[in-house]
This record gives C-alpha cells, structure tokens and sequence, in this order.
C-alpha cells in the first residue's frame, strides 16, 4: 500500500504460524527449502545474500525479509570451520552427554558466523551509494545456556527474553533522514518488546500508519 516492493528471502521451511504473513510478499524466495529448522545438515544463512543483492537490484524502493536458522540447534551446523573461534565444542547431539563449556563455545561460535553475516550484508548495502538503505537485525527469543538449568529455547526462562536488536543506516541515509536516525537512536535507551519492530520500519520507511493509505 506505500508502493514498495516486497520479498521474502527464507532458509526456513514456512510453518501455519506465518505463513500468512509470509505469502503477502511479492515475491518469495526458499533456498533449500525442503529441510527444516530441525534438519542437520542445512545450507548456511550465507546463501541468503545472493539472493536478496538480486532483489535489490531489482528494485531500489524495497524491503527484503531475510529469515535464517541463525543459531538454532544443532550449533555445529551453523557455521564453518573460519568460524571456529571457541574451542572445544559440542561433539554429540545428545545434550547430557556435553559439558557447559562446549555448549557455550559452539553457540559463541554461531554468534561471530552470525556478526560476518550481518557484516556481508553491510558490504551489500554499502555498494548502493546514492540509494538511502537500512539494515534491521532482531532474533525472535534469546537462548539459554545454562541458566537455572535450561538449555537452548521454548521454555520460559529470563535468558531467553532478551533477543538481539540492532539497526545499521547508510551514510546516505544518515543525511537525508537525521531526524528519524536521532529518534530511533533514543528509543534505544527505552526498555521495550519486540512489538516495537513494525513501528519502527514504518518509521525508518518514513510511513505515517495514522493516514489511510
């Protein structure tokens, strides 16, 4: 209804829980997209951004959903040997047979794959110099790693109420849209819920949803 192109790009398999919201894209994009999050041996999020640097190309006034496997388990499967940095590391798919210390390590790995990911992405956006781009990064829950004796997800814990959130704005961006880049910088220091997301890119995408479209 604002006049922008949409695509879905997934390395997740679509479940009834959003596949509605899924299929209001334009277009929609699953790289190996007949194993799901609970497959072992999935392709990598990397693939993802190939595809989304075409849709970009495709049409500058746009948004590009990229939805990953991220650091779902099985943590080995989620990054290379470069990303290797933690050692050791899980060596079995049977978690009570796995000391704390290699649970951690591999997860901590699938964080810097996730940190050279969003990294990628940059470069990617970077390349459009004249066209104002921004990039929204948020995990869906946080993980639990030890705490009061939970481990991994969908289980109520406070670890996992945490998720990660953060925004990167192109230099273009940065001055053609100050005033909003200032707001979305102070409501950083405001304690929220991952509700706030859509009301943030209708902001970032300078959308007032007050006004009939």
């Amino acid at each position: 209804k604002a006049n922008y192109k949409t695509y879905w790009v997934g390395n997740q398999t679509l479940e009834k829980s959003y596949t509605p919201i899924v299929k209001t894209n334009d277009s929609i994009h699953l790289i190996d997209a007949f194993k799901s999050v609970f497959s072992f041996d999935k392709l990598r999020d990397e693939s993802l951004i190939p595809v989304a640097a075409n849709f970009l190309k495709e049409d500058h006034r746009s948004v590009i959903s990229l939805h990953m496997i991220g650091s779902h388990w099985w943590y080995e499967d989620r990054y290379t040997s470069k990303e290797k940095v933690f050692s050791p590391v899980i060596d079995s798919k049977y978690i009570p047979s796995l000391t704390p210390e290699q649970l951690i390590n591999s997860y901590d790995n699938t964080l810097v794959y996730l940190d050279k990911f969003i990294s990628k992405l940059i470069s990617v956006l970077e390349e459009e110099e004249e066209t104002p781009t921004i990039l929204v990064y948020i995990s869906d829950h946080g993980e639990q790693l030890g705490e009061d004796g939970k481990w991994l997800h969908a289980q109520s814990g406070e670890a996992a109420k945490n998720p990660a959130y953060l925004m990167w704005f192109s230099e273009s961006y940065t001055k053609k849209y100050p005033k909003i880049v200032y707001k979305i910088k102070e409501t950083a220091k405001i304690n929220s819920t991952t509700d706030r997301v859509f009301y943030d890119v209708l902001s970032l995408l300078g959308i007032n949803f007050a006004n009939k479209m």
